[in-house]
């Protein structure tokens, strides 16, 4: 029997992170069934989640068909599409337009589960989804309306819907340097049927990086100095230009976006129910 909360709702959004996460679930579902964790990925937990929301439907008929397509026990929703497709977001200034509707009904369902939240910085965030409409929509958006976005109001939107349930925040640098940790607090024990504990941090870097992650491991084990100038070094990310050329956002908007991502953290961290995982700790 798994050791983590009777449900855990991954609601994404679709960082690359949450990409990650959902892959690692998707591809390692079975082994986690085998362990007492019934984890679903998002083609599986977000239409069996949006499906029943209806308002006409009674809520003890939407719960009883939502746990009978999803089962019982202790389980692992990623549903990292729920506040909507990122190709399909940022519309009349918002990055989900549907946020309201969605959450409205959804402590019907998931009252009290533990949330699970992956954010990253606006450009890398839009990027994530690799959609040409989308990123034509930013560049034609200007960096007042970006700047305008707040991860800190989402996170404050669902923890007001949500008022019963726990809130992890992920964030990229984190997570990655912190990924064994991390494994373990999505999955409990059963992470120790996943193939690497270090996934997250080798999904982020390089392949140059993967090299030196697994010589480093090998030569001085979990050094968190270590481990975190490596991923600065070799964290794979959009350069300048291509920022430029595909978002329309100069090296001066990306900087304001990097700091209003900080600004967003640090709202974040102060809210009741809420944990940030970042870098050097759980809590810093």
């Amino acid at each position: 029997m798994s050791d983590i909360d009777v449900m855990t709702l991954f609601l994404g959004p679709q960082t690359r992170l949450a990409l990650t996460l959902n892959a690692l679930v998707r591809g390692h579902r079975m082994a986690l069934a085998g362990a007492g964790l019934n984890a679903r990925p998002g083609r599986m937990a977000t239409p069996h989640l949006r499906r029943n929301l209806d308002r006409d439907t009674s809520p003890s008929d939407r719960q009883a068909r939502f746990r009978e397509a999803v089962g019982e026990g202790p389980m692992f929703l990623s549903a990292v599409n729920f506040l909507g497709p990122t190709a399909l977001g940022f519309h009349r200034r918002e990055m989900f337009p549907e946020t309201e509707t969605l959450l409205a009904e959804l402590p019907v369902l998931a009252a009290g589960a533990r949330l699970v939240l992956s954010l990253d910085t606006l450009p890398a965030f839009f990027l994530a989804a690799g959609s040409e409409p989308l990123e034509e929509r930013v560049r034609s958006a200007g960096w007042e309306p970006l700047y305008e976005l707040s991860w800190a109001d989402l996170v404050e939107e669902i923890a007001v819907a949500m008022p019963g349930s726990d809130i992890l925040v992920l964030t990229p640098r984190g997570a990655a340097v912190r990924s064994p940790e991390v494994l373990a607090r999505l999955f409990g024990d059963a992470a120790s049927v996943l193939p690497a504990a270090w996934h997250l941090l080798e999904a982020a870097i390089s392949e140059t990086g993967r090299a030196v992650l697994a010589q480093r491991l090998a030569e001085v084990g979990q050094d968190d100095a270590a481990l975190t100038e490596l991923f600065d070094t070799f964290a794979e990310r959009a350069a300048p230009d291509d920022l430029t050329a595909r978002l329309g956002i100069d090296r001066v908007t990306g900087i304001l976006l990097e700091q209003r991502f900080a600004e967003d953290l640090d709202r974040i961290r102060a809210m009741p129910r809420v944990e940030v995982i970042c870098w050097p700790s759980f809590t810093a």
